[in-house]
């Protein structure tokens, strides 16, 4: 736990993991680009009414966005989506989740489009399962001021306060849209590189997507509404136009997609009416009986509240004629011909034998010098761990920020801690974890919950499962935990 006075070791080893941390930008080719923005609703009154739970509901938002589109862990949650499409992370703004993916044929575009639709319907889900399993709640559960067990442990999630709260307060709106880019200063939309804003190795990226396709999907985005999908009219007409006598297209269209409102979108069209299209699953034609009472007086849905789904205005085969009026039905033809061109092939995604994750376990010790550690029922005695997350800030942060979300602990640790010792064990779905173990400290007096101070003496005299190399690891923590100390 000293200031390192050279490159960090860890820094070291992150350069030398897999590519999910180190990759170069995945932007090399001209093309078509989807992208999809997530964004939770109601969120800002969900933090004033929640102090302390707001913090790890966003935290556990971001991590099952990436996970559920499969950003850097080769495989999707989502049932849609495959190994060929790669999800990319863009940017956080917010509240906001932003992905993109480059697509190669017009059924990929089809597949993202459901996939979020199947996101905005199970994240608030997924988010509560991971917040609730990792609260605390023994200890910190809301069903009472007493404190009582919170009833996760004894039923499921879905019995639990936080998940009523949950799911009574926030949602997940999602927007989908699409453009054409290029390099150059020719292309309408155009992939801009930048110089990376830190020397961070978690830098997901070293350029932007700008053009007027893209300011309309951040445009359209308003008009999204809880767990539900807008799309852009240009990616409904992509599908439209797409239609073979293998895909269906045209039908799926159809039935799936329809203008639900026209509004003007400032700087977009010049000021014309934009079209408002909508993806659901449901019957647009009953939407009164599909969707709640209060649902259909939002803006989003004035226009097929008054006229119906039938109205030619409504229908997805309207888009078109609506882009030819506006001049940009010759755009909308170029994607296509672009998808259809067999010269417009994919490139492979490389990916490891065995694909990795980063882990970090904490030798936490208290005030009185003793180490904290807890007993895993399969694992066995141990430190605790966090998953190092490819987004995360800094080591301090995802440390800190880790053991608290999990555990409840609040730790301090060094900017750059230096590892004591490094692990590696194999995980389910043919996945390895490499760790390093680092030294802390609980910042206050009060004992986690799941975790036992013990000496050393009393480590020694285990004689139950431990992890590899448990004991010795534990000697050198209290070697490096007393050198910090005596430096203090």
């Amino acid at each position: 736990m000293a200031d390192l006075k050279n490159e960090p070791l860890i820094k070291t080893i992150m350069q030398e993991a897999p590519e999910m941390f180190c990759k170069e930008s995945p932007i090399d080719l001209d093309g078509v680009y989807v992208f999809i923005s997530l964004d939770l609703t109601n969120s800002t009154k969900f933090k004033s009414e929640q102090p302390k739970l707001w913090k790890p509901v966003i935290s556990a938002f971001y991590d099952k966005v990436l996970t559920a589109y499969g950003v850097n862990q080769y495989q999707s949650l989502l049932k849609n989506l495959t190994d060929e499409i790669s999800v990319e992370f863009w940017k956080f703004v917010g509240d906001e989740v932003l992905l993109y993916a480059n697509v190669h044929d017009c059924r990929d575009i089809l597949k993202l489009v459901k996939s979020t639709d199947e996101a905005v319907k199970k994240i608030i889900d997924w988010i509560s399962e991971k917040v609730i399993g990792s609260y605390g709640c023994q200890k910190n559960c809301l069903e009472s001021v007493n404190q009582v067990a919170c009833s996760f442990y004894e039923a499921n999630y879905l019995s639990c306060k936080i998940w009523d709260i949950l799911k009574n307060t926030l949602g997940v709106k999602a927007t989908v849209w699409l453009a054409l880019c290029g390099s150059d200063e020719k292309s309408r939309n155009i992939i801009h590189k930048t110089a990376s804003a830190m020397d961070d190795w978690f830098q997901s990226s070293n350029f932007d997507f700008l053009g007027p396709e893209i300011d309309e999907g951040f445009r359209i985005a308003k008009y999204s509404v809880k767990n539900r999908v807008v799309v852009s009219p240009i990616l409904t007409s992509t599908l439209y136009l797409s239609d073979d006598e293998s895909n269906d297209l045209q039908t799926i269209v159809e039935n799936n997609f329809a203008i639900v409102s026209y509004q003007k979108l400032k700087g977009i069209w010049h000021d014309r009416f934009f079209p408002i299209v909508m993806y659901s699953t449901s019957s647009f034609k009953n939407i009164h009986d599909e969707w709640n009472y209060d649902e259909i007086e939002l803006p989003t849905y004035s226009e097929i509240k008054v006229s119906g789904s039938e109205n030619e205005r409504c229908k997805a085969s309207y888009l078109p004629k609506i882009l030819k009026d506006v001049n940009l039905f010759d755009e909308v033809n170029k994607i296509v011909a672009l998808l259809k061109n067999t010269n417009y092939k994919r490139t492979d995604k490389k990916r490891p034998n065995q694909l990795m994750e980063i882990h970090v376990a904490c030798a936490t010790f208290n005030k009185h010098g003793l180490l904290m550690v807890k007993k895993h029922n399969v694992r066995g005695w141990e430190f605790g761990c966090v998953h190092i997350s490819p987004t995360t800030l800094n080591w301090k942060y995802a440390i800190t920020e880790g053991y608290k979300l999990k555990y409840a602990m609040n730790i301090v640790v060094d900017e750059n801690p230096i590892p004591i010792a490094t692990y590696m064990y194999q995980k389910s779905n043919n996945k390895v974890a490499l760790g390093l173990i680092v030294v802390g400290e609980l910042s206050s007096d009060e004992p986690p919950a799941q975790f036992v101070p013990m000496s050393l003496q009393q480590i020694n005299k285990i004689n139950d499962i431990t992890v590899d190399s448990f004991k010795e690891n534990s000697q050198k923590a209290f070697s490096a935990y007393y050198d910090w100390r005596n430096k203090k």
